[in-house]
């Protein structure tokens, strides 16, 4: 055995390309804080933005008096319920809109699969 390391060639006895470098994720591979940072930023927009509805919707019922300030408390909970609701049903037709899209995806590379044949 020689210890030289043969170089792969195609039928006309030409180098082969070098394999392509594998693709990197900035999700997975890149830097931590810039990623969540980078992901949340939308997110502390828009809850800032609502905690600034809230207290200017209570500034404005506080002027109209204590009965319309003791109802708003009344159904506060009630209108934050609905809030978080809403927010969760967004978030999963989100997440079921990207798992739809993965799926046939999967099945179809494992379809392509010799190994996965059942």
């Amino acid at each position: 055995m020689s210890d030289i390391a043969e170089i792969p060639v195609d039928e006309q006895e030409r180098p082969l390309p070098p394999p392509p470098r594998p693709v990197r994720s900035a999700l997975t591979d890149g830097p931590i804080l810039r990623t969540l940072l980078g992901l949340a930023w939308p997110n502390v927009i828009a809850l800032s933005a609502g905690t600034c509805v809230v207290i200017a919707e209570t500034s404005y019922i506080g002027r109209l008096g204590v009965e319309a300030l003791a109802a708003m408390a009344l159904v506060f909970p009630t209108v934050i319920l609905t809030m978080t609701m809403s927010g969760g049903a967004m978030g999963g037709a989100v997440a079921s809109a990207i798992a739809a899209r993965s799926v046939p995806a999967i099945a179809s590379a494992r379809a392509r699969s010799p190994r996965m044949r059942c």
